[in-house]
């Protein structure tokens, strides 16, 4: 699932300008299943792969580095990475995550541009005369598994997982596929962005882009 935002500040007046709110199926190629745990009489199985851990950080800094990666591509400047902006585009992940909702705003009505106050971060980035743009924001959900194994028993098993740099591929790719996200992505005026990243026990990763 992915989800983005932009908005624009107009003389001074800021103003929400909401580019989509997009989910999609995850986008590891395909969409997390169930199998049979019997499988193929006569025909032993391996073990399944192991669900190992994520490193939040590093998978952060594979994001950044693919969406550079993309923007050079396409004949844009890279974006710094902004330290002063990872706390809050982390926190969001974080809140998505312990709330269980996948949105822009909070269920409590806070949305990018009130976490950006709250964090302390101002963002003023020229647009036209008169007009700056205040902040943007991607959102996605990947899966790290994208297949299970269902056993008689009832025990499962993950059967395909990503690895760190697969997850990192899986969530760009997502943006370039769709409009809001890519235009988000190769805005030429962004200057710096942060991504945050929260892992679940199960494999499902949060990732939140914000932009200045």
């Amino acid at each position: 699932m992915h989800s983005s935002s932009v908005s624009l500040a107009i003389a001074g007046l800021a103003t929400s300008s909401w580019l989509a709110a997009c989910a999609s199926a995850p986008l590891a190629g395909e969409p997390p299943s169930q199998l049979s745990g019997d499988g193929v009489a006569g025909r032993p199985r391996e073990a399944p792969p192991q669900l190992g851990r994520v490193d939040a950080q590093t998978l952060a800094q594979r994001v950044h580095e693919r969406v550079n990666d993309v923007r050079l591509r396409h004949g844009l400047k890279r974006l710094a990475w902004n330290e002063a902006l990872v706390a809050i585009a982390a926190g969001h992940s974080r809140d998505m995550q312990s709330r269980n909702y996948f949105a822009h705003v909070s269920p409590s009505g806070e949305d990018f541009q009130q976490r950006y106050l709250r964090g302390g971060f101002a963002c003023r980035v020229p647009l036209a005369p008169g007009q700056f743009l205040v902040g943007g924001e991607n959102l996605a959900q990947v899966q790290q598994v994208t297949q299970w194994l269902v056993w008689a028993d009832g025990r499962r098993e993950a059967d395909r997982i990503l690895t760190l740099d697969q997850l990192a591929e899986a969530t760009v790719t997502g943006w370039w596929n769709s409009p809001p996200h890519k235009q988000n992505m190769l805005r030429a005026e962004w200057q710096t962005e942060a991504i945050g990243v929260v892992v679940a026990a199960d494999g499902t990763v949060w990732v939140t882009q914000n932009f200045c």
